[in-house]
């Protein structure tokens, strides 16, 4: 387990550093210049002022020189680089919103699996059923329905006619909150947020796994287990159950990509302070050198994701063994 496990650690690497030059190329290539927010910012600004910071980011040599020393610099020194448009270090404006993003996707991945088994299983159970059909057309509708036009029509629905969540935001501006009042309130506020990023995610994996355990349930073992005198309950979640969630377990890995993806949008949309909104407002200013890290950051997620559906697998199903 330990050598299969150092392993796949081990593949992340080259991974990772292929995913970062090809980052590197894509925000190098974007149109526009680098420098264009200092013209405006800075009218004044003297030829000769522009020729030394176009040679202090070396934005006129080739893009893989430029990539080595932008990456020797983050592995060596330890050196994120400064954001163009705060004049900070960019750790010190993702430090903080790593956090923030990070518990925003927990919440809802945990309320994505919370709703979207137990109603697969339920539908699965009670197969053609109006509980089945109703679940099966709102999953339809929450597959199709634009991220971006739910969370508008939530905000307006929700926080503006009724009053009931803050329009945005992570925690009420200008109070000081303690304890039990503070995680009320940043609760209060994740809950629109949360609905938008799991809306989708619970309606693909509530039909995948009423798919994956009708299948099993139709299985000779199943008929077996059954004639062999079994109550439906044991057959149902100990023995059709555990063998049904192992190829959802790479689903719920495979979708944290689209879980992070859609945070960019959700956070934006609803102020959250994330490194999702942290990537919108650089690629807004030509904030190229937050841009790369935040993008390298979430792209970072799908592979630890997919590490860990592996090491789950062993948890799901003690056939599976790593050698």
């Amino acid at each position: 387990m330990r050598t299969y496990v150092l392993k796949r650690a081990l593949t992340i690497i080259p991974m990772l550093l292929g995913l970062s030059f090809i980052l590197y190329a894509i925000v190098a290539l974007a149109p526009g210049d680098p420098l264009d927010r200092i013209y405006m910012e800075n009218p004044n600004i003297t030829f000769e002022e522009v020729q030394q910071l176009r040679q202090y980011y070396r934005l006129d040599d080739p893009i893989p020189v430029r990539y080595w020393a932008w990456f020797t610099s983050i592995v060596v020194d330890g050196n994120w680089g400064l954001s163009r448009a705060y004049n900070v270090p960019v750790n010190q404006i993702l430090g903080p919103r790593i956090g923030n993003t990070v518990q925003l996707t927990v919440v809802a991945i945990l309320v994505s699996v919370f709703v979207a088994i137990p109603v697969g299983i339920i539908s699965a159970v009670k197969q053609y059923s109006l509980f089945d059909y109703t679940v099966t057309f709102l999953a339809f509708v929450g597959r199709s329905m634009p991220r971006f036009w739910f969370a508008m029509m939530a905000i307006m629905l929700f926080s503006v006619m009724l009053g009931w969540t803050p329009v945005s935001g992570m925690n009420r501006v200008g109070v000081n909150l303690q304890g039990w009042a503070l995680i009320g309130d940043r609760l209060r506020h994740m809950i629109l947020p949360v609905i938008t990023l799991s809306l989708t995610q619970i309606a693909g994996w509530s039909r995948y796994t009423r798919t994956g355990l009708l299948e099993v349930l139709h299985s000779d073992y199943i008929r077996t287990a059954r004639a062999k005198g079994l109550g439906e309950r044991v057959v149902l979640f100990k023995h059709a159950l555990r063998n049904s969630l192992l190829p959802l377990i790479t689903l719920i890995a495979l979708s944290l990509s689209g879980l992070v993806g859609g945070s960019v949008l959700t956070e934006t949309i609803f102020s959250w302070p994330g490194v999702g909104r942290a990537l919108f407002d650089a690629l807004l200013n030509s904030d190229f050198n937050l841009a790369l890290i935040a993008l390298l950051l979430l792209s970072s997620i799908t592979l630890v994701a997919n590490l860990l559906a592996d090491l789950l697998y062993a948890v799901v199903d003690p056939r599976v063994t790593f050698d």
